[in-house]
């Protein structure tokens, strides 16, 4: 087998093709770690730019772009340029694309335009663009190279995008981030336009909610993949040879080089009048709202964008003025928006980045944003082969130095308080390792870690790697053998294999988490939480095997929706018109109560808040007191992770439903064919969000808005299965129905 992943494991045997691979790998690292040794520098001139478009339609407009893509220090090498709310977010543009691609069509067609008047008269080509819903990104890079052997599209390799969205229920492109990756000369580069998450749309709130944009950049490097990627390393590694599949998706955080660019909705804190905003950013007193700034103190706090740098702010608040205009929003018929630097470019490197310019353009006046640019050189990297063949050899010379006679030793050792900073190793408590390793009680959504440390106490160099369990004969190697997964999804491994020389340690995290999917056959009893794990060293007698075992702590996350109704609701609460899960209708009795709180549905609550309402329903205990964007958080959480949708795949409606009459032909239908535990829930749930609807001065919900959440929820997801083209209509013509049940009685 050619490559071994995270979670994913070897075949049993010794195999000189196995100590083959595991030998170049290491090699492979050792250059790795010398490679200013054989790599040539090249500096590569990046503009990147962001504006949020508050969708209006810009390719329209006849606008003039070069005063904001052009920059001081002579034509860019690379231009990526980023929008957001491209189109309106109205949950018709939401939950289909149509709209959104032929506007990005045009915004490509914009920029094209505008990069053809730079002055200089470079040419450029399209490396990459992705939308997502009104979230766009497009990269360009100089046709020839401004000299010999210099950076031009030629250089370019291994281009590929990629999204994610992670708006409502976590998922829809509301919110969310397009991402475009390539390779310069050896170095990776990436690149993300994103939108994170709003505050409430209340004066008051409109500044709060830092939690949920964290949580948002955190799901955009998790979720973002990129599959054509089969040379994706740091720049030292060579190729990896006779690969026969395709690797394992790389993400975001995995690349040489990061730009982050987008309207990252960080606004001035919590505390600070709002009209002193104004008035500070009127008297341009720059200093104070920057001390005061969210993302400034967030990441102060290491709470969001590690490791990522950002330039001086020298230009005015980005957000929010009146549309057509540079005066700040403050007309008294309007909400108060705070002003803010809502839109901004950051960057992560291993290489050094140089700030050029940072700044807005004031001339462009449609949006309620200003768009904002950052002119930064790049370092990247260029092998040299004969430099780099005369480094390797180096370093095969010091591996063969060393006695492989003998038979490799390895200790096998617990970390018990492994502290987050420092020598893990050093400072841990250890002890051997046992053959039963307890996991202790699981519970949904935990994540519970066991360190193994792994250290070469012999003379020897230690090829080691976890094997499946499944013998595959003799002679077995990891480029031959087929590819074992680990058994069990909730168990993850943050090594797989490794070469230890004479007092290495490796580290090898054990991590468990029980999401959605082994909920449901752990709660059904057809799965339990044990694994076992092989240790093999290559050329050393026998394996280590090693058990993992817990207790699953049951949930009604990933339970099946007829199996909670039937263990009975609260029934002797005379308000519980139907049986449906008495989680609920805890749910709902507890989010009844804070109805009124704005965007409900449409801001993340904390996630320690909704872990701790998951657990307070799980033990029948009585709920904590955590805000209402919690409840709502932990209510469709709920929905989504039931073993099988509310509303089954086969019940959608095959064609676009468009009228009144045939809106409540169709419904009237598609009531009678629920099941009764999905019937009682859709409309329990259906009931509620009317009632919700009462308050809709207040709470800020629509009908248009509260059908998305049903959805979301209620309806198939790619954690019940494929989805396929057809499945995915359906779901949008269900939206239509969805509105319906909200505005008219339900027969």
């Amino acid at each position: 087998m050619a490559l071994v992943d995270d979670g994913v494991v070897g075949s049993e045997g010794d195999s000189e093709a196995s100590v083959a691979f595991l030998r170049r790998e290491w090699i492979e690292d050792e250059l790795e770690a010398r490679l200013d040794q054989f790599a040539e520098v090249h500096d590569i001139r990046v503009v990147c730019g962001t504006w949020n478009a508050n969708g209006k339609n810009m390719p329209t407009l006849d606008l003039d772009l070069t005063p904001w893509l052009a920059c001081g220090g002579g034509p860019a090498d690379v231009y990526a340029v980023g929008a957001q709310e491209m189109v309106d977010l109205t949950a018709a543009n939401v939950l289909t694309e149509g709209k959104s691609a032929k506007r990005a069509d045009a915004w490509v067609a914009m920029l094209e335009a505008a990069l053809a008047r730079l002055p200089g008269g470079v040419r450029y080509e399209r490396l990459a663009s992705r939308h997502l819903v009104g979230v766009f990104l497009a990269v360009f890079a100089r046709s020839e190279p401004a000299r010999p052997g210099g950076f031009s599209a030629a250089k370019c390799s291994q281009v590929d995008d990629g999204s994610a969205g992670v708006g409502v229920m976590g998922m829809l492109g509301n919110k969310g981030g397009c991402a475009v990756r390539f390779r310069a000369f050896d170095t990776t580069v990436c690149v993300v336009s994103a939108r994170a998450a709003k505050g409430c749309r209340r004066t008051s709130r409109a500044r709060g909610n830092v939690e949920g944009r964290n949580a948002d950049v955190a799901a955009i490097c998790a979720k973002v993949e990129f599959r054509n990627v089969d040379d994706v390393r740091p720049a030292g590694r060579p190729r990896r040879q006779r690969q026969r599949r395709p690797p394992a998706a790389r993400r975001i955080l995995d690349h040489d080089v990061v730009f982050w660019l987008g309207d990252l909705n960080y606004r001035v804190r919590e505390g600070i009048a709002t009209a002193e905003c104004f008035a500070r950013a009127e008297a341009r007193d720059d200093a104070f709202l920057l001390a005061n700034d969210q993302l400034n103190l967030e990441r102060a706090a290491g709470r969001v964008f590690a490791g990522f740098d950002e330039g001086p702010i020298g230009f005015p608040v980005t957000y929010k003025y009146e549309a057509g205009t540079s005066r700040l929003e403050q007309r008294p018929e309007k909400k108060l928006r705070a002003p803010a630097w809502c839109d901004r470019v950051l960057w992560k490197s291993r290489r050094a980045v140089a700030l050029e310019d940072y700044d807005s353009d004031m001339s462009l006046e449609p949006s309620d944003h200003k768009p904002v640019r950052a002119s930064l050189r790049a370092r990247v990297l260029e092998v040299l082969p004969a430099k780099k063949r005369a480094v390797e050899r180096a370093v095969i010379a010091a591996l063969d130095g060393l006695d492989a006679s003998r038979p490799p030793e390895v200790s096998c050792e617990l970390l018990d308080d492994v502290p987050g900073d420092g020598d893990r190793y050093a400072s841990s408590r250890k002890r051997p390792l046992p053959g039963l390793v307890d996991l202790g009680d699981v519970r949904y959504g935990q994540k519970v870690v066991r360190t193994i440390a792994l250290k070469n106490v012999g003379e020897a160099p230690a090829h080691w790697r976890f094997v499946g369990r499944a013998f595959d004969g003799a002679g077995a190697s990891l480029d031959a053998a087929p590819r074992p997964r680990l058994r069990k999804d909730w168990l993850a491994l943050s090594r797989t294999r490794g070469t230890l020389l004479p007092g290495d340690v490796a580290l090898v995290d054990v991590v468990v988490r029980v999401r959605t999917r082994a909920a449901r056959r752990l709660n059904a009893a057809v799965d339990a939480l044990a694994e076992v794990l092989v240790l093999h060293v290559e050329r050393a007698p026998g394996d280590r095997y090693v058990k993992f075992a817990g207790t699953w702590v049951p949930s009604a996350w990933g339970r099946d929706l007829a199996d909670l109704c039937g263990r009975g609701a609260d029934r002797d609460d005379a308000t519980v018109a139907a049986p449906v899960p008495r989680e609920l209708y805890r749910l709902v009795d507890a989010l009844s109560a804070k109805r009124d709180a704005a965007n409900l549905f449409f801001e993340a609550g904390p996630e320690a808040d909704v872990d701790a309402v998951r657990r307070a329903l799980d033990a029948s205990a009585p709920l904590p007191d955590v805000g209402a964007h919690a409840l709502a958080s932990a209510l469709t959480s709920f929905l989504s992770a039931l073993a099988r949708p509310v509303v089954p795949a086969a019940l959608l409606p095959e064609k676009e439903l468009a009228d009144a009459q045939g809106l409540r032909a169709w419904g009237a239908d598609f009531l009678a064919a629920l099941p009764d535990a999905h019937y009682n829930t859709f409309v329990y749930v259906v009931a509620f969000f009317k009632e919700l609807l009462a308050s809709a001065d207040r709470n800020l919900l629509t009908p248009a808005r509260l059908s998305v959440v049903v959805c979301g929820a209620m309806l198939p997801s790619d954690d019940h299965g494929d989805l396929d083209k057809e499945t995915l209509y359906s779901k949008h013509y269900f939206n239509a129905v969805v509105q319906y049940f909200l505005t008219a009685p339900m027969g």
